[in-house]
């Protein structure tokens, strides 16, 4: 049977403890720990604790007279049974107090004691402070979204083709980060581990979703920011790939520029020099789609050098449609002489091809006057005056031609020249 006497001793010091939580002074409700100074927190240790086991002793102390075979004689009485329905609404007026106790997490791990205990499991209180954590939770998911968005379009950037030490780890760094953040904000075990680094820090508990939401804001920014430096980033392949090209590196070359091409699709002289060494290896059809790729973006030399391959293929038809169109938009006072003397010869060659000499003469003289010391011009002039029986006036051209020749550049003008001048029997 239950004690009485006890439990009503029980009672008392329950009353007892209860009446001695703290409260607020300014409204005369129940404080939080939040509210209270180190100090009075500390001072609570041995009230929050004693309360809690006089608890425990009155639940034993019932449970031990529903045990007894003598249920039927119990001496508890209504007044009890009243008495302590009343106290425990008195206590639950302290459960922000009680609930929110640093400590109380701890013990129910060191007493363990059942889910039926129920003043053990009161619910923590949300911290006002916390009051605009649903945004910040929310804002933190958007911002990891973005994240992993960048993440996987820079990474798809730096590992197509063979990728290098530098681009795995440009790859490869970022993905790293977002994966922290994420795990700190999607995973359980994340969660730990990046609130074991907010406290490491020293980091307010209250402040930790702001944190988790300044740590994905900044990976967003930074992210941002590199992937807005792209384009700079394949400008510095493209440079290396015109080294590498120039020292005859050709395969090295072509690596560098389909990187800085697959980080910045939209760089056009990039496809111009992709197709120039296409060229060079003897692949016609990938060199013309990478011409036609830098002349989409309106790249004048592109529209040259596509001619140019047009004219040896037999498709002069569609030399002249890109070298008029082209040349509409040329201005010989402001633009590359150079580029003036390559439209003109092409386009004079494209009319020779067609035996339309009076338009091929009128473009060849034009690329003469801008490039005097260029071979293929000179070249392509003497051919014209044979093809109107003027072999004696064509010598000159052909001297020139042979004088000015690149073995690199005008292997097929040098053969030709050398030819007509050993059929002339000039030396």
């Amino acid at each position: 049977m239950v004690d009485a006497e006890r439990l009503e001793k029980a009672l008392s010091q329950y009353e007892t403890a209860i009446s001695q939580l703290p409260i607020s002074p300014k409204d005369k409700t129940e404080p939080s720990t939040r509210q209270l100074s180190t100090e009075e927190v500390d001072a609570l240790e041995p009230k929050i604790m004693g309360i809690l086991k006089i608890r425990d002793r009155i639940q034993m102390l019932l449970d031990s007279g529903s045990k007894s075979k003598e249920k039927e004689t119990s001496l508890i009485s209504a007044d009890l049974w009243l008495q302590l329905a009343l106290l425990d609404e008195a206590f639950l007026k302290h459960k922000k107090l009680v609930a929110s106790y640093p400590k109380l997490e701890t013990w129910r791990k060191s007493f363990a004691p059942p889910e039926s205990a129920w003043w053990w499991y009161l619910e923590k209180p949300a911290d006002p402070r916390d009051r605009l954590d649903w945004l910040w939770n929310g804002l933190t998911i958007a911002a990891l979204t973005g994240n992993l968005a960048l993440v996987t379009d820079i990474a798809s950037r730096f590992l197509t083709g063979a990728p290098g030490v530098w681009s795995s780890f440009a790859a490869i760094a970022p993905g790293i980060l977002t994966l922290f953040a994420s795990g700190g904000a999607l995973t359980t075990v994340g969660q730990q581990t990046i609130e074991k680094v907010l406290s490491s820090f020293k980091v307010k508990r209250y402040r930790w979703s702001e944190a988790k939401l300044g740590i994905s804001g900044g990976l967003l920014l930074g992210l941002m920011g590199f992937h807005a430096a792209l384009p700079n980033i394949a400008t510095l392949y493209y440079r290396n790939g015109t080294d590498l090209y120039e020292d005859g590196k050709l395969s090295s070359a072509q690596t560098n520029f389909e990187r800085a091409l697959s980080l910045y699709p939209d760089y056009p002289e990039a496809y111009f020099r992709l197709g120039i060494i296409q060229e060079d290896l003897s692949q016609p059809e990938l060199a013309e789609e990478s011409y036609r790729k830098a002349l989409e973006a309106g790249y004048i030399p592109a529209y040259n050098n596509l001619s140019r391959l047009y004219i040896v293929q037999g498709q002069v038809e569609q030399a002249v449609q890109l070298l008029n169109r082209a040349l509409f938009n040329f201005d010989v006072e402001q633009d590359e002489p150079e580029l003036g003397y390559a439209l003109y010869k092409n386009l004079g060659w494209a009319r020779l091809e067609q035996d339309r000499l009076p338009e091929a003469e009128a473009n060849l003289q034009k690329a003469i006057f801008l490039g005097e010391d260029r071979a293929e011009a000179y070249c392509l002039f003497g051919k014209l005056l044979e093809q109107r029986g003027e072999s004696e006036a064509a010598l000159d051209y052909w001297n020139n031609c042979l004088n000015y020749a690149n073995v690199y550049t005008d292997d097929m003008f040098i053969n030709e020249a050398s030819d007509r001048l050993d059929t002339q029997g000039v030396n």
